[in-house]
């Protein structure tokens, strides 16, 4: 804490330096103390805030105690915002529906699972089924060789095959991206290549738990991605399943993937077989946001200086809060008690010549979504943007 406030000390000095005297900037710098942000961590930290997951009620509660600071402060609104919050949205998927087999009805959980989180509203025929090995195509090994998979259901198994203990793709000990990422991958060629769907089999999955089957129906929150076009659809078949899809090759085609073994181009064929996708995807949006507070310049107004950090954290899992006081309950803190200083120095005649914006944002913790979002959507004109801190 010691650390923080001193960090946090001295960049208000150095901020206020540029547009107060010597003394003022002490003045401003020393209302900024120990107690003071032990105060808002103890709030920002506390069983209420449940770990500030990002689009959860902790996150939401954490929101508006920051956004009720920077009204208490005086600190106005973006005029782009109708408030202090910046809301961007959040999708939650989950995905119900039919596969059928030759006209048998596929049971899921049992036979196969279609994971929300790539799979897509679906209402897809096809009257072939065409097993593709690993589903490689490359240079040095490729199952595609011989195959038209156009408007047809490719089968093919996780993984990639090694000659003399080295992959066959690398030539060496290192696997390709056919491992990792490996199944998008694998789905992305299949869609190129004009298949109608994907059959997926697992050489180390030949059942599914209860936990993979609830897990696979609903997607946890996500930052959409608008240009990530349509997924092909795909199933994981259970090995009893796929063994009724490929035949009797299906026990021997297993030893030899789970041996790494290439996969003779004998057992790569075309099977009439009907298979009908018919999904209906359904989507929930939930809004998190990013919260600022302006204090305008003089002079310089035009000219915009950022003081940020993230107030979401882990949250709630199994009972376990994650209360975040480090990360970033801390940096949080200090830019309340710095947006307080700031007010406080513009309230007795020593404003900032540029303007201030003081945005804490959400969704770090999930891969930077707030400042992605922010990014995509500036408030304030990045161009005139001169600094981050």
């Amino acid at each position: 804490m010691k650390k923080i406030f001193f960090v946090f000390s001295l960049s208000l000095c150095v901020q206020l330096a540029a547009f107060a005297q010597e003394d003022s900037a002490g003045k401003y710098g020393n209302t900024i103390t120990a107690g003071g942000l032990k105060k808002h961590l103890t709030i920002i930290a506390s069983d209420e805030m449940d770990g500030r997951e990002t689009g959860t009620e902790g996150q939401r509660k954490a929101a508006i105690y920051i956004e009720n600071q920077f009204k208490q402060f005086g600190l106005t609104q973006a005029e782009a915002l109708k408030g202090y919050q910046q809301y961007y949205p959040l999708y939650q998927d989950s995905l119900s529906g039919e596969l059928t087999v030759n006209k048998k009805v596929a049971v899921y959980g049992a036979d196969y699972i279609s994971p929300a989180t790539n799979n897509d509203n679906a209402n897809i025929k096809a009257k072939n089924i065409v097993f593709a090995g690993y589903g490689i195509q490359d240079s040095a090994y490729n199952d595609y060789a011989n195959l038209d998979v156009k408007g047809k259901v490719v089968v093919f198994f996780l993984g990639e095959p090694k000659k003399a203990g080295q992959f066959y793709i690398s030539g060496s000990n290192k696997y390709s991206k056919w491992t990792y990422p490996g199944l998008s991958t694998k789905l992305a060629l299949a869609k190129s290549k004009g298949a109608a769907g994907v059959f997926v089999i697992s050489p180390i999955q030949d059942v599914f738990t209860q936990k993979t089957i609830d897990n696979s129906r609903k997607t946890n929150l996500y930052f959409p991605n608008l240009d990530g076009g349509n997924p092909i659809n795909y199933a994981l078949l259970s090995h009893a399943f796929a063994k009724n899809i490929i035949g009797n090759n299906f026990d021997t085609l297993l030893k030899q993937v789970k041996a790494a073994l290439p996969i003779s181009a004998n057992y790569l064929a075309e099977n009439k077989m009907s298979t009908k996708f018919k999904y209906n995807k359904t989507r929930v949006i939930v809004n998190a946001s990013n919260v600022l507070g302006v204090i305008e310049g003089t002079d310089k107004k035009d000219e915009y200086l950022f003081l940020t950090s993230h107030y979401d954290h882990l949250g709630n899992h199994n009972g376990k809060i994650y209360y975040g006081a480090d990360d970033d309950g801390s940096g949080t803190c200090g830019v309340i008690a710095m947006a307080e200083a700031f007010a406080k120095a513009k309230a007795e005649g020593h404003g900032p010549r540029r303007t201030i914006v003081f945005m804490i944002v959400s969704g770090e913790e999930k891969g930077l979504w707030g400042s992605e979002y922010y990014s995509d959507h500036p408030v304030f004109s990045l161009d005139k943007t001169t600094a981050d801190l």
